[in-house]
């Protein structure tokens, strides 16, 4: 037999397929075997396939299952089993008496070493293998492992499949690779691959220091990892309730060597999934997992040749870049204190160089690392390693978390928390440029926590271009740092332009920087360090930063909004503001500062500039503000000119002036109009007061009152900033009794036409709904009254008849507009009346009590703020009403002549507003007293229906006078989590009207109902109503 190395290629199968060739004879395994298998053996010397049907087996109990050892293909779809405790192999294709021509389809099982738990013994080294493929002669063909593949491999030191001879050929993984033991390795690529690797399936090592997948031999092909890869595991309660803490790995993904075809971990990505022009879908429909659970890496690139030659990841076929992330790689705490590192990618050792051609591109991928009370960093681009550009279509991020429990008080305790990073550049590290249109994100969390989202201390990087968000966060109280971008270490120049959003500090070098926001923003410090530097300004600029410089800082601004706020104060050299430039100063006189623009030399403005001021809170203090102070203001006259009065707000009295002494300066002189300029009434002027001598309001409604444009929107705002001054409570009170007078009015009506009056029980359901018109067209609205009663009437004689009835009432208040207060009410009443006639006179009197609850809620509108509060309170009423009338009638004629007088008194009980970020009152409770004298007559005309039915239509008209003032306290309210107690004066219970209206009786022998219309103009308004009345006797 001739024996060729593989690193004859393919030149090997070349001449082997030459040779003469032994007789061989395919087999078939269809039942459980227990010895192990030679395919040499069985099948013979020259190419054969063995295949393992579902229903076969090779189970044994020390060494290898199933050994191939000749050109033997290989079809498995049984078991193989080796439940050795160590030295146990499942497949060994053994390469070292010849190279191995064959093909692997793997679709069954393996089950290698010791799988019971309670005798596994974890601290011996197995060396248990799974698909071991060994030798020195090389192995030619491919493994297709499917997806219904298992390979589960128990110990210590074990690895799931093991390429440790020179492999030509493409090894596709859509199946589960399972290592359970401590140093474990999934997938370990010892020797040189020849072809493409490509990873579908899961590859889990979870146990003490295991690796994932290990690239240890040089990859002539692409590596692609569209499945999930996971070390370590998370703390555990086992089943007897103890805590058990995790595990952490060693690293997910380990790439050791150079890969020729690139690095791909596959996913959807942006534009890498669809339909195509024929409908079919093409692309994946998920995205790959590389997870570590403790201080294991995810994803290790490093440099671990033994020549000490550069590690270099060429291009992914058809793109421009080296390694392409469209999946995850995340690294989750496994136990608290314990550092997360997502990804590094870095040299090695004496000096060892990685290099990714190309670059790097996250196409929608994901690299994050979260911990918990220790640190956590996405992304370190390591001493030695290189690339030229990090294309960021996705997301950088380095999150910690507080642990947090109760202790022995029964008080929560937080843990340390602690610093997050997002991207890392090391000091020999190489990335001259980054383009962000994704994010990169710290997050920290800790007293003491600091977050960086992006540090070079390389000084190789010269341009970056966010088009996303570069953000550094201190959660909760943090001291901490939030740095945004450092580049404080780098001497050379660097071009920033910001289309996005950037927030936290950037800390710039000693280079001569050229910074461009153009529609972008930033919120923080922006250092500039000791160069030459720019900052240019273009497009809808959101600079809410502290611009300082250690060097010379030249402002060019031109055809941009620049919105500066209150704490600002950008500090150059020198300025040009060109055409069509917007500067807003944001002023705080509660506070007293003011954004401001200092130049140490000279400004030089266009005749398009636009300085808008804007106020944004409430202060009664008279303040003066230096908005621009320059060394000499070239291109203007009086810059008081360029100032936009028109975007004054209502509220102030302003002047504007220049002052020139040493310096130029734009002055301005800002007070606050007392209420008495503006007209406002006593209610207005008591809230007016507190809230700008008090800060009352939460910092958004502060300064959207304080940006008010006119009188009128002046006026919305107060009104919806008060209490419930309507008395709509009360309103819903007296509505409810003027509802049940017209029914004792009714009453009396069918009282004195009944012929003969008998005693029983009778129910009654009344409909009203009113439309509300006031003076005050903000708080019109609608009334809905339902009462359904019962009740029982006892003839004394002919002429007298007493009753009781108790009624169930729901009402409720609607506001036509999104302001003011609506109410809702659920309550009961109880009444106890009598009834007289004689011919056509008649008289009654009704005496009751009524207790309800009410839901309310107040819509607060400042500006565009919106804020809703809402509370419950009770009320309480008792009355008395008596009314004499005369029906004279003529034919089917009625005209009927009437007076009432009523008496109410009522206690509406205290509430305490609740609502987030609202103007919330605690109200006292206050009491009411009405009453009333009302007069009026009634026409109808009798048409009788049949011998038992009457239809009436008739109309009304009548008058209410009210003959008691001064009915209601003062609302008395403290503003809730304050000491601020106002008083205001109530608005008088508009208890006086006119009212007219018509309507339909309808009388039966044991029934009565009524249909009819109602207005009533009182002083300030005029309700509508419209009412449904049905009676039935039983």
């Amino acid at each position: 037999m001739i024996h060729l190395s593989y690193r004859t290629g393919i030149a090997a199968t070349l001449v082997m397929s030459l040779l003469p060739q032994s007789h061989a004879q395919d087999a078939t395994i269809d039942e459980e075997e227990t010895a192990s298998v030679s395919t040499t053996q069985r099948l013979g010397q020259g190419p054969a396939t063995l295949t393992i049907t579902s229903e076969g087996s090779i189970n044994v109990t020390q060494g290898t299952a199933l050994r191939i050892d000749g050109p033997h293909t290989l079809d498995l779809s049984g078991a193989l089993i080796s439940s050795a405790e160590r030295d146990a192999t499942g497949l060994l294709i053994d390469a070292s008496g010849q190279a191995i021509n064959a093909d692997l389809t793997l679709s069954g099982s393996m089950t290698v070493g010791n799988s019971d738990s309670d005798t596994r013994d974890l601290s011996i080294s197995s060396l248990n293998v799974g698909i071991d493929i060994a030798g020195g002669e090389g192995f030619f063909g491919d493994i297709t492992a499917s997806g219904s593949n298992r390979v589960t491999v128990y110990g210590s030191d074990a690895t799931g499949m093991r390429i440790g001879t020179g492999f030509n050929g493409d090894i596709v993984i859509d199946g589960a690779l399972s290592v359970i033991g401590n140093r474990g390795i999934g997938l370990d690529i010892q020797a040189p691959v020849t072809g493409d690797i490509r990873l579908d399936g899961t590859v889990s090592a979870n146990d003490l220091d295991s690796i994932g997948v290990r690239v240890g031999g040089p990859v002539t092909g692409a590596v692609t990892v569209a499945g999930t890869v996971s070390i370590g595991t998370a703390p555990q309660v086992d089943g007897d309730g103890n805590n058990v803490d995790g595990i952490s790995g060693l690293a997910g993904l380990l790439v050791e060597q150079d890969i020729t075809g690139g690095l791909l971990l596959e996913g959807v990505g942006r534009n890498n999934t669809g339909v195509d022009e024929d409908g079919e879908r093409f692309g994946p429909t998920t995205d790959s997992v590389i997870n570590s659970r403790g201080s294991g890496t995810a994803f290790l690139l490093e440099n671990r040749k033994a020549d000490t030659s550069d590690l270099v990841i060429g291009l992914v076929n058809e793109t421009d870049y080296g390694l392409i992330m469209r999946g995850t790689v995340s690294a989750t705490p496994s136990d608290p204190g314990v550092d997360t590192l997502a990804a590094r990618l870095t040299g090695g050792d004496d000096g060892r160089l990685t290099r990714v051609e190309g670059g790097i591109w996250l196409d929608t991928g994901i690299i994050d690392a979260e911990s918990l009370d220790a640190n956590a960093t996405g992304l370190i681009l390591g001493n030695g390693f290189s690339t030229p550009i990090l294309f960021n279509d996705g997301r950088i991020q380095g999150e910690t978390l507080r642990s947090a429990q109760l202790n022995d008080d029964g008080e929560t305790v937080f843990g340390p928390g602690g610093s997050a990073f997002g991207l890392l550049i090391e000091e020999t590290a190489s990335l001259p440029e980054l383009d962000n249109r994704g994010s990169i994100i710290a997050i920290a969390a800790g007293d003491d926590s600091s977050a960086v989202a992006l540090r070079d201390q390389s000084g190789t990087l010269t341009e970056i271009i966010n088009r996303g968000t570069i953000a550094a966060i201190i959660q909760e109280d943090g001291t901490g740092s939030a740095i945004a971008i450092d580049l404080g270490a780098s001497d050379a120049d660097l071009r920033l332009v910001n289309n996005g959003a950037i927030i936290g500090d950037i800390f710039l070098g000693s280079g001569d920087d050229r910074v461009r926001f153009a529609n972008g923003s930033h919120e923080g410090r922006l250092d500039f360090g000791t160069g030459n530097d720019t900052l240019v300004l273009r497009g809808e600029t959101e600079l809410e930063a502290v611009v300082s410089s250690s060097g010379t800082l030249h402002l060019d601004a031109a055809e941009t909004s620049l919105t500066l706020p209150a704490s600002q104060r950008l500090t150059a050299t020198t300025g040009f503001f060109g055409t069509d430039t917007t500067i807003e100063f944001q002023l705080n006189p509660r506070s007293g500062e003011s954004s401001q623009l200092v130049f140490t030399d000279t400004l030089t403005l266009t005749d398009t500039v636009v300085i808008r001021p804007t106020l944004n809170s409430l202060s009664l203090d008279q303040q003066s503000f230096v908005l621009i102070d320059a060394g000499t203001i070239a291109g203007a006259g009086d810059i008081t000119e360029f100032v936009e009065i028109d975007a004054l707000p209502f509220l102030f009295n302003v002047d504007f002036s220049q002052e020139t002494v040493d310096r130029t300066q734009l002055v301005l002189d800002v007070e606050l109009k007392t209420a008495e300029e503006l007209g406002l009434d006593a209610n207005f002027t008591t809230l007016y007061n507190a809230l700008t001598t008090e800060g009352i309001l939460e910092e958004r409604l502060d300064e959207a009152f304080a940006t008010v444009a006119d009188e009128a929107a002046t006026n919305i705002a107060l009104t919806s900033l008060l209490p419930d001054l309507t008395n709509a409570s009360f309103d819903l009170e007296v509505e409810r009794l003027r509802i049940h007078e017209q029914n004792i009015s009714n009453r009396l009506r069918t009282f004195v036409t009944d012929q003969a009056y008998e005693s029983g029980f009778w129910a009654r359901e009344t409909i009203s709904l009113s439309d509300v018109s006031d003076a005050n067209s903000l708080l019109d609205g609608d009334i809905l009254n339902i009462d359904l009663s019962l009740g029982y009437d006892r003839s004394i004689s002919d002429s007298l008849a007493v009753g009781l009835s108790g009624t169930f009432t729901l009402a409720g208040f609607s506001r036509d507009e999104e302001l003011g207060s609506e109410l809702s009410r659920i309550g009961g009443a109880v009444s106890a009346y009598g009834m007289w006639r004689n011919g056509g006179l008649y008289a009654g009197v009704d005496v009751g009590a009524a207790f309800a609850t009410t839901e309310r809620e107040r819509q607060t509108v400042v500006q565009s703020q919106e804020r809703l509060s809402e509370a419950d309170n009770t009320l309480f009423s008792a009355h008395a009403t008596a009314e004499v009338g005369y029906d004279l009638k003529v034919g089917g004629l009625h005209l009927a002549p009437f007076g009432r007088l009523t008496t109410m008194i009522a206690n509406e009980g205290s509430y305490t507003e609740e609502g987030t970020n609202a103007l919330n009152y605690s109200v006292e409770s206050r009491d009411m007293t009405y009453i009333a004298a009302t007069y009026g007559a009634y026409a109808g005309y009798d048409i009788k229906w049949d011998a038992n039915n009457i239809l009436r239509p008739m109309v009304f008209a009548q008058r209410t006078d009210q003959l008691n003032s001064d009915t209601l306290d003062p609302i008395i309210a403290t503003v809730v989590d304050t000491d601020e107690t106002l008083t205001f004066n109530a608005e008088l219970l508009d208890g006086g009207s006119e009212s007219f209206g018509g309507g339909f009786f309808l009388f039966g022998g044991a029934y009565s109902s009524y249909i009819g219309y109602r207005q009533d103009k009182f002083d300030t308004r005029t309700v509508h109503s419209g009412t449904i009345n049905f009676r039935l006797e039983f």
